[in-house]
């Protein structure tokens, strides 16, 4: 994946942000953590279920990965069962 950037010559601070909503780990169709370059700041994971609020480190990548997670149980697997 490429980001454009503004000029970094801009007077402002700028935080890159990618949601995504897509499976972390799988078979098939999944988007690795590692997949986004050092351009981005925060990924916001979507559809996994277990919530992770305090962003996270990825191991040799400079951004952080928080993800928000079910508001309410759907299921009985280990993740859905924590408190939400």
């Amino acid at each position: 994946m490429r980001v454009s950037r503004p000029d970094p010559l801009l007077p402002c601070a700028i935080l890159n942000c990618a949601a995504v909503y897509r499976v972390k780990h799988g078979p098939n169709d999944s988007v690795p953590e590692g997949l986004f370059d050092d351009s981005i700041n925060l990924v916001i994971w979507g559809h996994e279920h277990d919530q992770r609020i305090v962003p996270e480190d990825v191991a040799g990548k400079n951004y952080k990965i928080t993800q928000p997670g079910s508001s309410v149980a759907t299921s009985l697997t280990e993740g859905e069962s924590i408190q939400k």
